[in-house]
């Protein structure tokens, strides 16, 4: 390009600046664009995360405060008694019992409990080895009051109860395997199982194929089918004991070990025995 000069001032630039100019200008348009993908995409993965949270953590309990329902205000899974527990007799099905002459022994547990998957695995056996003679009938009270104590399990107790609530509704004879292997695949501190992992457990122990696509199941909003029940159950379990704690036993509706023996008892299988053996005609 030819320079004109008019005095000191120059007319005109040269060719290298306009291209200096241009690239500038291509550079600064590509910085924006830049700073808006990155700002759409940090939006997007905002929404997702909001959405996958709330979808972890919305309401699956009924929430009320404690005591705010009664059993006889509740729907209960059809194999459940008046008061909140789930007996098992000869055969293991849920909803049965024993003869009249039986020990009535009752377990309270919370699905999230480390050790109630103690108990489960040193006792359990024993109890269901007895219920299965006839020599008691053993009631299973599944509570739930470790879903906010238990930080990460996204409301793994209510989860873990309700879903049990139903197997032993619509597949009482997969009950007691469903129970034993919620307890065996119990989830480590600060771990919460999916719907879907708990789906598998559940298909593992033999619950039909069509009520493992019933345990998530909601009944009023996002309430989870029976969650009303647990919850009440939950208020009658800490009424028996005077203050909830488990794993807990109740023997012919006596709180067992008693207030003068030692607490861990409860893990000692036979120290189980000999006491319910004692308690036999």
């Amino acid at each position: 390009m030819t320079r004109i000069k008019t005095g000191e001032r120059e007319v005109g630039r040269p060719a290298a600046e306009e291209a200096r100019a241009a690239a500038a200008m291509r550079a600064r348009r590509s910085r924006t664009l830049a700073i808006v993908g990155l700002v759409l995409a940090f939006t997007a993965l905002a929404i997702a995360v909001v959405v996958i949270l709330g979808q972890e953590e919305k309401n699956i309990a009924y929430p009320g405060e404690p005591g705010s329902l009664a059993l006889a205000d509740v729907v209960a899974p059809a194999s459940a008694h008046a008061d909140g527990g789930i007996p098992v007799g000869p055969g293991l099905v849920a909803g049965t019992g024993s003869g009249s002459g039986a020990v009535v022994v009752d377990v309270l547990f919370d699905y999230r409990c480390p050790y109630c998957a103690d108990f489960e695995a040193v006792v359990g056996p024993e109890l269901t080895r007895l219920a299965d003679s006839g020599a008691i009938t053993l009631v299973y009270r599944p509570v739930s009051f470790l879903d906010e104590r238990a930080e990460g399990s996204r409301q793994y107790s209510t989860r873990a109860a309700t879903a049990a609530a139903i197997v032993a509704d619509r597949a009482p004879a997969h009950f007691v395997a469903f129970h034993e292997a919620l307890m065996a695949n119990q989830p480590g501190q600060g771990e919460g199982p999916s719907d879907a992992e708990l789906a598998e457990v559940a298909r593992a122990a033999g619950v039909p194929e069509d009520v493992v696509g019933q345990l998530a199941e909601t009944a009023t909003g996002t309430e989870r089918t029976f969650s009303r029940w647990v919850h009440a159950a939950t208020a009658r379990g800490d009424e028996l004991l005077g203050g909830l704690t488990t794993p807990s036993m109740l023997i012919d509706g006596e709180r067992w070990p008693g207030p003068d023996q030692d607490r861990a008892l409860v893990l000692d299988a036979d120290a189980v025995r000999t006491e319910i053996e004692s308690r036999l005609g």
